[in-house]
């Protein structure tokens, strides 16, 4: 397998830094926020049944007006077509690009045989593989880990120590590895070349 670059896979560069570090902060604060708000204001956590009921009303008064209701609808419809649009595209996309490694390497190269027409798609397919095993794996396991140890310092933000703090700190920092694994292993199947 050749890579363009190794240094360009595998360092990320500033943005993506930038970009993986504001990801995870905002992930850790957007699961814990309900947590936060508690500890901060004092709040008696609501319990579970009011909740829905007052959610419910206010969707059902939201709900009633036609206006609202037919932009969600267009809205909601939209991004389905989006969505198979995409993946339509995306499919549509990887197949040509297959037919044009296979006419490349064919016609200009002459590497006819058989195996070495494949051999590209075929590690490709292995890393793509690969980093769908790892999305499973990261959304079963790993994000609940990272999730489940920020929640712990958020839930007692009022006792600052280190055992916390550092628990702070393994959350953020395997989070940004996570998200840094799963995108090298992205960046990986379109590096891949001859």
């Amino acid at each position: 397998m050749h890579i363009l670059s190794w240094r360009k896979v595998l360092r990320p560069s500033a943005l993506e830094i930038i970009g993986y570090t504001i990801f995870t902060i905002g992930i850790t604060i957007a699961t814990n926020v309900q947590t936060l708000v508690n500890q901060i204001t004092g709040i008696v956590p609501i319990s579970d049944k009011g909740f829905k009921k007052s959610v419910g009303s206010q969707l059902s008064t939201i709900g009633s007006n036609a206006l609202i209701s037919h932009l969600t609808i267009i809205l909601f419809w939209g991004f389905i077509g989006l969505a198979a649009y995409t993946i339509f595209w995306l499919g549509l996309n990887f197949v040509i690009s297959l037919k044009n490694e296979v006419v490349v390497e064919a016609d200009y190269v002459n590497k006819a045989r058989f195996a070495d027409r494949i051999r590209v798609p075929l590690e490709q397919i292995v890393i793509g593989g690969t980093l769908l095993i790892y999305v499973g794996i990261g959304l079963k396991l790993l994000f609940p880990l990272w999730i489940s140890l920020s929640h712990i310092f958020f839930h007692n933000i009022t006792i600052i120590n280190p055992q916390l703090i550092l628990q702070l700190v393994v959350s953020l920092v395997g989070s940004w590895l996570t998200l840094y694994l799963g995108w090298t292993l992205l960046k990986l199947i379109f590096a891949v070349r001859d």
